[in-house]
């Protein structure tokens, strides 16, 4: 295999790591927010059957009603937010990304390890696309800020004497730049001395 193509396979393994670990991100957000929904629609009918009938009469009768009545309105709210985004079909897309990049680490894995023949490799690079541009339109909501975090964090992860390829800084002993300093875009970290 020629160098290029190692490289190649190495950025497409890296890439594939990042999205894994964003992916993971908004499955772990997703199944919080879900959590909280189950918790908030197991309590409201608790706070109705306890307003309706054990505070019956109580000083604190009309802060139970209101407290339920804000939570059913809440919950309401909260449903008919999730059927306008599709909610559902976008944790369902969150976990095909997040198994379509598995694979990709897995397959460079293999690559790198078997080798590659020209023609799997323009395939492969035809796939990596389009895994890519799914995850571009999926993870086009998180913040640039946490795409720099963890591809420096996979870069580490990848190779122990890892330097970011923009800059050629060692990511080990690098210092993070100031939002007033000039910095690498990919990696955060301060250029210059």
């Amino acid at each position: 295999m020629s160098p290029e193509t190692i490289d190649k396979l190495n950025q497409f393994k890296l890439d594939a790591m990042n999205a894994k670990t964003l992916y993971l991100a908004k499955i772990k957000e997703w199944n919080f927010y879900q959590k909280v929904y189950y918790v908030i629609t197991l309590i409201i009918p608790i706070m109705f059957f306890f307003a309706l009938y054990w505070a019956k009469g109580q000083p604190y009768e009309n802060s139970i009603g209101l407290i339920s009545l804000f939570l059913s309105i809440f919950t309401a709210c909260y449903s008919v937010w999730s059927l306008i985004n599709n909610n559902d079909q976008k944790s369902i897309d969150y976990h095909l990304g997040l198994e379509n990049n598995t694979r990709v680490v897995q397959d460079v894995d293999y690559f790198l390890s078997k080798g590659i023949t020209t023609d799997e490799m323009n395939l492969f690079s035809q796939r990596v696309d389009s895994v890519n541009n799914q995850d571009s339109i999926l993870l086009a909501s998180i913040s640039k800020g946490k795409i720099q975090k963890v591809y420096v964090a996979n870069l580490k992860q990848l190779d122990r004497n890892a330097k970011c390829p923009v800059c050629n800084t060692a990511l080990w002993n690098a210092k993070r730049g100031w939002f007033f300093q000039k910095r690498c875009e990919a990696c955060r970290c301060k250029l210059g001395s």
